[in-house]
């Protein structure tokens, strides 16, 4: 089974939405999900003192602009295992560039418990802070390349960018 594009349509939703855990917070190790195989390639080691910052995974059944599947950076304070799949809302989203080129990146927390569902005002300095935390880690990791962190936005910009790749998979890979 591949994850990525064998799950339930109805199982995927912009606003609730499996994530598939592809990159460990703390790991220096950058995996890079195969979608035809639905495996994990290791793509590089960061060989500065640079380390994931959070939890990373892809939702299934989303195709981004780069043609890869969505990313998310999980919120949580554990450090969740390579293939686990965890039920994540979004709250935000980042335009990264890597690779010369642009990269969205959903920002999400587990729904598990929901440590972060408190209204809009706390939600938005909550991401204020996050986006602070996360701006060195991007500029760093792509510092070859160029500015690695680019914009930001809030959760309804989250809801319609995980809705605009969820279409994107649909037109591509309609038969599935």
């Amino acid at each position: 089974m591949n994850i990525w594009k064998d799950i339930a349509k109805n199982q995927v939703k912009p606003e609730l939405f499996p994530v598939l855990v592809t990159i460990s917070k703390g790991s220096s190790k950058k995996y890079q999900f195969m979608k035809e195989y639905g495996m994990l390639k290791l793509e590089k080691v960061l060989y500065s003192a640079t380390c994931y910052p959070v939890n990373c995974g892809i939702i299934p059944r989303t195709l981004g602009k780069d043609d890869r599947p969505l990313e998310v950076l999980i919120l949580c304070q554990e450090i969740l295992d390579l293939y686990t799949i965890v039920e994540c809302s979004p709250i935000g989203v980042i335009k990264t560039y890597e690779n010369n080129r642009e990269s969205e990146k959903i920002i999400a927390v587990p729904v598990i418990g929901m440590a972060y569902g408190f209204d809009t005002p706390v939600r938005n300095e909550l991401l204020d802070s996050v986006y602070e935390e996360l701006k060195p880690f991007f500029n760093i990791y792509s510092a070859k390349n160029a500015p690695g962190f680019r914009e930001q936005a809030e959760g309804i910009g989250a809801v319609l960018a995980v809705e605009e790749c969820m279409s994107r998979f649909d037109e591509i890979y309609s038969e599935i």
